[in-house]
């Protein structure tokens, strides 16, 4: 009961904090992690297919994580330039 609430707990603070495609990204990762812990735990060999589709899968969350950031100016930038054209002489 506790840890059914714990994680309902920290599930909804994930998708206030970050938005539903982060928090729905998990359940992609949860079969990621179970293969790589059998292969090191259990010992059980890879497969390149399931390598392949562990690379697939790490390339779709990390997709979902990437924001191309666009060049802003800075607040410094701004208040240096004003502060030159009020000190400049005619």
């Amino acid at each position: 009961m506790f840890g059914t609430g714990f994680t309902f707990a920290l599930n909804h603070r994930l998708i206030a904090d970050e938005g539903a495609t982060s928090a729905a990204t998990v359940g992609y990762l949860l079969p990621v992690v179970s293969i790589a812990l059998r292969a090191i735990v259990l010992g059980e060999a890879l497969t390149l297919r399931v390598v392949a589709g562990m690379v697939v899968v790490l390339t779709g969350v990390g997709l979902t994580r990437w924001q191309r950031r666009t060049p802003s100016a800075s607040p410094l930038v701004g208040a240096e330039q004003s502060v030159a054209s009020r000190t400049a002489t005619p």
